[in-house]
């Protein structure tokens, strides 16, 4: 009898052995590597350039801006050795402190198994820049939100510029600087001292590099969600500052939840409708032509007929006029078009009788682009900084550098393009209301997708003005009809509203 247990205690385990792989967990380095089971975590730092090990370093480890450990010291080896940490996402590790270089941070890190990271610390002459990192989260599921338009801009520069303070009065538009811009709408960039845009990584975090030291702003911000923004980020020469986890709630920064509504302008007015396509909040403008929401609620507002471009607060009082803070030499001659940055501090006019397209930097004009346009009728941002123009009397769209070259350009078989909005998997959305039709251009010039509206019960399209994305499908400003069409990539339309008068802008907020 005594010689079956060893055959039984056997069967047991190999029966253990197979319950723990049917359950997909897997015996790793003499444990098992499940949610929360403690593992090692190494990190080494290393010179950017040579790659040799940097000793004495400060490394933090983070989980969702909190520290997990204590901090640890590189050992000669560009060594640390972090153990008992719980195996799990979100993780981030931290290397600073060292004369001589700028902090240097790991990418997002999902624990499993007992794993190694690198952090890349640069040469600095004076150690004078910074790091700043963190995390976002959707409030309600607690998941990390990718995509996220980080911008960290420093407190000074962030004050320069708010609508409903007197301005500067300029008397002659100021010399071009080039580049006079932040880029927008980019992947992680490094900052320069007027301040950068990131987009949080596919595990919610962020990070800006070489940040100068000072106290900085912070905002964030995603379609369908409010905008948050957190002042007084102090960023210390040579070390890294952590955000603290950063939740968004459902709706958008203009007060209030205004998740599945849009701002159209129509023939003497703008308006914010509601999925109910209800109107909730409204402003006369005899001959508006265009607007946008800011990320602080207010809505810039162009009076083509008037001359002018307005900031209007929620409440609709005129806060600011273009007009009057760009002076005599600036005048505007029939504006047709305003895009604004993502984060509101800057903003594209089309000043379509002077021909031109101007850039507004804290009140002032900073950028101008106006060779060989005729009547332009829009412009708006591309990801890559430059800008992309939709020039009417040429037949043709561009998009053209801060120096004022032509990095692309479309003008075949085209009778009047009115719009045009460059996508993010890189093709280009044109409204051409000659022909009566919205068309995708690829960047090797082929069109791969168009709308008439031929297939539409209501008729085909009669003079769109504008365009603009709603997730999956295109919102279409079909002035001719009086209506908005709501269209899908596959030409389905899925919503037609038909109770407006010329509609000629359409933003989903």
């Amino acid at each position: 009898m005594y010689s079956k247990r060893p055959i039984h205690l056997l069967l047991a385990v190999w029966v253990g052995l197979l319950f723990l792989a049917g359950c997909g967990v897997k015996p790793v380095d003499g444990g098992i590597i499940g949610p929360g089971i403690p593992v090692t975590l190494t990190v080494q730092v290393v010179d950017a350039l040579t790659q040799q090990p940097i000793g004495g370093a400060r490394i933090t480890l983070k989980k969702d801006s909190q520290n997990v450990a204590p901090d640890q010291s590189s050992d000669g080896a560009g060594m640390a050795v972090f153990t008992g940490v719980p195996s799990g996402d979100g993780y981030k590790a931290f290397a600073g402190s060292v004369r001589g270089y700028t902090p240097g941070a790991s990418p997002a890190i999902k624990l499993v198994q007992n794993d190694t990271v690198l952090i890349s610390m640069s040469p600095s002459v004076n150690s004078g820049a910074g790091l700043v990192a963190g995390s976002v989260k959707d409030s309600a599921t607690q998941a990390p939100l990718p995509g996220v338009q980080v911008n960290l801009q420093p407190m000074v520069a962030a004050a320069a510029y708010r609508p409903g303070l007197a301005q500067p009065q300029v008397q002659q538009m100021a010399a071009p600087r080039y580049p006079p811009y932040r880029i927008q709408q980019v992947p992680p960039i490094a900052p320069v001292p007027g301040g950068s845009v990131v987009q949080t990584d596919t595990s919610g975090q962020f990070t800006f590099n070489t940040v100068p030291g000072g106290v900085y702003q912070i905002s964030f911000q995603i379609a369908g969600y409010k905008t948050v923004t957190q002042a007084n980020i102090n960023v210390a020469p040579g070390e890294s500052t952590t955000i603290e986890t950063v939740f968004l709630k459902s709706g958008s920064g203009g007060g209030g939840n205004s998740a599945g509504q849009i701002l159209v302008v129509e023939a003497g007015r703008v308006v914010q409708i509601n999925s109910q396509n209800q109107t909730i909040w409204r402003y006369s403008s005899p001959n508006a032509a265009s607007a946008t929401r800011l990320p602080d609620g207010n809505t810039l507002v162009v009076d083509e007929a008037a001359n002018q471009v307005v900031s209007i607060a929620p409440e609709g009082g005129i806060i600011w006029n273009a007009n009057t803070a760009l002076g005599l030499f600036n005048r505007l001659s029939g504006p047709s078009w305003i895009s604004a940055a993502r984060d509101g501090l800057s903003f594209l006019i089309t000043d379509t009788n002077n021909n031109r397209i101007i850039e507004i930097q804290n009140g002032q004009v900073a950028w101008e682009f106006k060779q060989t346009l005729l009547r332009p009728r829009s412009a708006t941002y591309v990801s890559n900084g430059n800008i992309l123009i939709a020039d009417t009397g040429n037949r043709r769209v561009l998009e053209v550098t801060r120096t004022g070259q032509i990095a692309w350009s479309f003008a075949k078989d085209m009778q009047a393009p009115t719009h045009a909005l460059r996508l993010e998997d890189g093709n280009t959305l044109i409204t051409d209301a000659g022909f009566n039709r919205v068309i995708m251009i690829n960047p090797s010039g082929q069109s791969v997708w168009y709308f008439d509206g031929s297939g539409d019960p209501a008729g085909p399209l009669n003079r769109p003005r504008s365009t603009s994305v709603s997730g999956t499908s295109f919102l279409i400003a079909d002035s001719g009809n009086n209506r908005i069409l709501e269209v899908t990539r596959q030409r389905q339309v899925l919503n037609s509203f038909s109770n407006f008068v010329r509609p000629q802008a359409i933003e989903r907020l």
